[in-house]
């Protein structure tokens, strides 16, 4: 699972061309991490027992605790040479945040779950 967490910042990386505001910034991770995350073809779907709703309830409130959390690491203005940091630090959180969320419907029982190279 820590592998998986680790590759999260990633998936969200490629959010824009050019600089945008920090809101702009994370309603666009918001938004990338509930499409990545609640596909029914990816970990969280298919490794816990939960519906898309609640998966996008869940990544939604995962990156507002994240915010909330490092929000004094997020700069005003999001560009190319802050992108990668701030989608790490926010992706990292966001990804172990949700994690802690879902812990007790984990589906234990799919061998393919147990391996987060399955996952990339």
């Amino acid at each position: 699972m820590k592998k998986l967490l680790v590759l999260a910042p990633l998936l969200f990386l490629p959010l824009y061309a050019n600089s945008m505001s920090k809101e702009d910034f994370i309603n666009r991770l918001s938004s990338s991490m509930k499409a990545k995350f609640c596909d029914a073809n990816w970990y969280y779907r298919q490794c816990y027992n939960i519906s898309a709703q609640t998966c996008q309830s869940v990544a939604a409130s995962a990156v507002n605790t994240c915010v909330r959390q490092n929000n004094s690491q997020i700069p005003n203005i999001i560009n190319q040479q802050n992108n990668q940091k701030v989608a790490g630090i926010l992706g990292s959180c966001a990804g172990r945040t949700f994690d802690s969320k879902l812990r007790n419907k984990q589906n234990r029982k799919n061998k393919k779950c147990q391996n987060p190279n399955n996952w990339k």
